[in-house]
């Protein structure tokens, strides 16, 4: 089917509101996550490009609840009280139950726009056309980006595969855990209307990497399943106020092995969507035995703050924030400066990271854990919600019946507010280079359970593989800040 339309592939690019995901989509890979220049995919027998997929088409006919009275003539079904047309064919976004040919869609007139709909010329045989040249020349040209296109995406994942026998990965790597004890604390804040109403949370006691997962873990993935993610673009920084939305990002080539994203095996993965940090985590849950996810929204606070109720996590002093944490900082206002174009600011500490940094370069928090702010911001499992009025207090996910967006927790190493309760969200497929990541979240046995204070709750001191190689890549890096510092 993919060679015929742009549909709702696998993987998908973007979860958005209206669209119905319960639906599996289509067994194939178009190459092409948004709508697509026209005419990009095979013709049928009548030389009509897009029949379906790219967009469902506005026809002249009134809506109706099916064919009973219809003409039989071929002219359209219309009404002078007609309030409400038909739209034909499946879109981009839509799912494998609507990608034929005779679906259609009963639309209110009303609904002014749709992210799916679009339409196409029809003219009687005897009426006389003439090609727009210019018109016909901009569509090739649309066309052949698109060729260009698929043939990159297809050898980066040639390119991956290949790539993938050589990697030195070792063995299966699950790093150390740190246990979070139970315990309750108030989540929210009045910064803004996102994060309100403050309220009590209780959480249960479960295990936590003291470490975002990094680009070795996902390598390690990828060598055992053969998982690619073919899409070849993710979000990224683009010039101040740049990029189609003059925002300042925008989706451009790269992947989560762009030396760029990736400029060492111990940096944190990005680019990665939460489903591919799903994957992840469900092949690591098989190959040990253990039950592992991202973390709960109100897992990432508690462990985040540690039981600190400053705004930071670890104080209220913006100059300190960097003993803790690759932020938005002076080095990071410097390489914005000099790559983006950016205008210059007066930052209040400096953390010698630039763009990400190896985990755990920092100080740890009251709980062991590194990189609580900055680095990455990192999926956890729940929706996205306009607030959190109705949250769960028990320490469950917030997962709704239409979740169209996944929570993000904390803040990057780039252009965010710095705070212990930032909120981000993307779509589910979504995938970006601009400090989006995940750790890993390990569920624990009741008889494991434990509360502060008690025995049960501390981990024991032991040094792996993972931290004695992650321990050589710190070493390194702070030889090499202490270098550009000489400098």
């Amino acid at each position: 089917m993919c060679d015929y339309a742009n549909v709702y592939h696998t993987p998908p690019h973007l979860q958005l509101p209206g669209i119905d995901l319960s639906q599996p989509s289509v067994a194939c890979n178009d190459f092409s996550p948004y709508v697509n220049a026209v005419g990009s995919f095979l013709q049928n027998s009548f030389g009509l490009h897009d029949m379906i997929g790219n967009t469902s088409e506005w026809v002249a006919d009134c809506a109706s609840d099916n064919y009973a009275g219809a003409p039989t003539e071929g002219s359209a079904r219309t009404s002078k009280s007609c309030s409400a047309h038909i739209l034909r064919g499946g879109s981009w976004a839509d799912t494998q139950n609507r990608v034929e040919i005779s679906y259609r869609q009963l639309v209110d007139d009303s609904i002014v726009r749709s992210l799916q709909a679009g339409f196409r010329l029809a003219l009687d045989a005897k009426e006389k056309t003439s090609l727009n040249e210019n018109f016909a020349r901009n569509i090739k040209q649309s066309q052949e980006k698109f060729k260009a296109r698929i043939a990159s995406s297809q050898a980066l994942i040639d390119q991956t595969l290949a790539g993938s026998k050589t990697w030195n990965t070792g063995k299966l790597i699950l790093p150390p855990m740190v246990t979070i004890p139970a315990g309750e604390f108030l989540m929210g804040n009045d910064a803004s209307e996102k994060s309100k109403p403050i309220h009590k949370v209780g959480v249960k006691a479960f295990k936590m990497s003291p470490y975002e997962t990094t680009v070795q873990q996902f390598k390690q993935f990828v060598q055992a399943t053969g998982y690619i993610i073919s899409d070849d673009e993710c979000w990224k920084w683009v010039d101040e106020n740049g990029g189609r939305f003059k925002v300042g990002f925008d989706v451009e080539p790269g992947n989560w092995l762009t030396p760029a994203y990736a400029p060492s095996d111990f940096h944190p993965v990005m680019c990665v969507s939460w489903n591919d940090a799903n994957a992840y985590l469900k092949w690591l849950s098989q190959s040990t035995g253990k039950t592992l996810s991202p973390a709960h929204r109100s897992r990432m606070g508690i462990r985040a703050r540690a039981g600190n109720i400053t705004k930071y996590g670890v104080g209220d002093d913006e100059k300190s924030l960097c003993d803790y944490g690759n932020i938005w900082d002076a080095s990071g206002m410097r390489a914005f400066v000099r790559d983006h174009k950016y205008q210059s600011k007066p930052m209040a500490c400096d953390d010698g990271a630039e763009y990400t940094t190896v985990v755990g370069t920092y100080k740890p928090n009251a709980f062991g854990l590194y990189d609580m702010l900055g680095n990455v911001s990192e999926w956890t499992q729940d929706c996205d919600q306009k607030n959190y009025v109705g949250a769960p207090t028990d320490g469950s996910a917030w997962i709704t019946e239409e979740c169209h967006m996944r929570s993000r927790r904390g803040s990057g190493y780039g252009l965010h507010d710095i705070h212990i309760s930032l909120r981000g969200h993307g779509g589910q497929s979504n995938r970006s280079s601009m400090g989006e990541g995940f750790r890993i979240v390990e569920e624990i046995s009741t008889e494991e359970n434990c509360t502060k204070g008690a025995k049960n709750c501390k981990d024991a001191a032991r040094k792996s593989e993972f931290d004695i190689a992650l321990a050589r890549a710190q070493k390194a890096e702070k030889q090499r800040r202490k270098k550009v510092d000489a400098n």
